[in-house]
């Protein structure tokens, strides 16, 4: 009752006991799950250290690929990281894989004509900050509509931030997700300095 009429979600499964509870777990696969305390044949908790300690791979390569990382996971899921890790490392090199090839796709702003790579893109940018090129992080991760993210975090003295873009696959473009990469892709325009020369007078 408690979860009746919430928006995304819904309700796969009812357990009257705690057996039963980690029964219908290992089923259903559940991204939430509510449990009381006192519960017959076997308590909630001792349910749910048994349902969090059974957390399948797909589950954990899921929400590494979405962005969490494999400590997250741990802490969320009470799994020691070691274990996490056994199957969180091969998306981790997917995620790498899928940010290095993103910097070479093409940047679409709303002129709608693709540009420059995107790392030549950052690099020029990011010079007229004064940033650190080298020190630019790369991070990718693919968002529940199943578009991958790239981010690139950049630090410049005491100024820092975070652009993310939407890549596209297929056609090897790259293009905002959000206002603040917005802003830093379209208000950092590169401007060419042309010195004042006084006419000449009659």
């Amino acid at each position: 009752a408690l979860l009746d009429g919430q928006p995304g979600l819904s309700v796969v499964a009812q357990a009257r006991s705690g057996d039963e509870a980690v029964r219908l777990a290992r089923q259903h696969h559940p991204d939430v799950v509510l449990m009381d305390i006192r519960m017959p044949h076997g308590s909630g908790i001792d349910a749910c250290r048994t349902i969090t300690a059974e957390l399948p791979p797909r589950v954990i390569q899921a929400r590494i690929r979405a962005g969490e990382t494999p400590e997250q996971v741990a802490l969320a899921s009470g799994i020691r990281v070691e274990r996490i890790m056994r199957f969180a490392h091969p998306v981790l090199q997917e995620r790498e894989r899928v940010a290095e090839q993103a910097r070479e796709a093409r940047v679409r702003l709303s002129e709608g004509t693709p540009s420059v790579p995107l790392q030549q893109f950052m690099s020029e940018r990011l010079r007229l900050l004064g940033a650190d090129l080298d020190a630019v992080r790369w991070d990718a991760h693919r968002a529940g509509d199943g578009v991958w993210q790239v981010t690139a975090a950049w630090q410049a003295g005491a100024k820092s931030g975070v652009t993310r873009w939407a890549y596209d696959i297929p056609a090897r473009t790259v293009t905002p997700v959000d206002a603040a990469t917005t802003d830093f892709a379209e208000g950092t325009r590169l401007v060419r300095v042309v010195p004042h020369v006084p006419a000449e007078r009659p």
